[in-house]
């Protein structure tokens, strides 16, 4: 029982990793057209991460 706890939570958490590091190309493109769009119309932008 104990083992299989552990066995869950290592396949827990290497899943939540590997989502973790999957870039989300199309979320980087709309955010890099609203920073034109912001620098075109003369906006400050503070980005924060």
């Amino acid at each position: 029982m104990k083992n299989e706890l552990m066995n869950d939570l290592e396949t827990y958490a290497a899943d939540a990793a590997a989502k973790l590091m999957v870039t989300d190309f199309g979320k980087l493109a709309e955010i890099g057209s609203l920073l034109l769009r912001a620098k075109a119309e003369g906006r400050t932008v503070f980005l924060m991460g």
